[in-house]
């Protein structure tokens, strides 16, 4: 199988993930997290995917530095990744749901 043959909902296991403008905190919740940067990046898809690589939340938000909060108190506990997808920007984030 070729990689553009795998499907798009899922997130590349080999994927590196790279400190960014983009902050996530707490790393460890109960499912409310706090997202903010460093410099307006407007309209952006975010992406969450269980630690097998399956997409289990998604939409758009505006990201800027103003502090927004992403409540993901319908996940059920465990590993995260989170997905930021926009014109300039595209990364990644762990984050733990108790």
């Amino acid at each position: 199988m070729e990689s553009s043959d795998l499907p798009t909902d899922r997130l590349d296991k080999n994927q590196q993930f790279a400190s960014s403008q983009i902050k996530v905190y707490p790393t460890v919740s109960a499912g409310e997290l706090k997202i903010a940067s460093k410099e307006y990046l407007g309209e952006t898809a975010v992406t969450i995917f269980n630690i097998s690589g399956q997409k289990v939340h998604s939409e758009l938000m505006e990201i800027s530095s103003a502090e927004s909060i992403l409540n993901l108190t319908h996940l059920s506990s465990g590993m995260y990744i989170m997905k930021f997808s926009n014109q300039s920007n595209n990364q990644s984030h762990k984050f733990i749901i108790e």
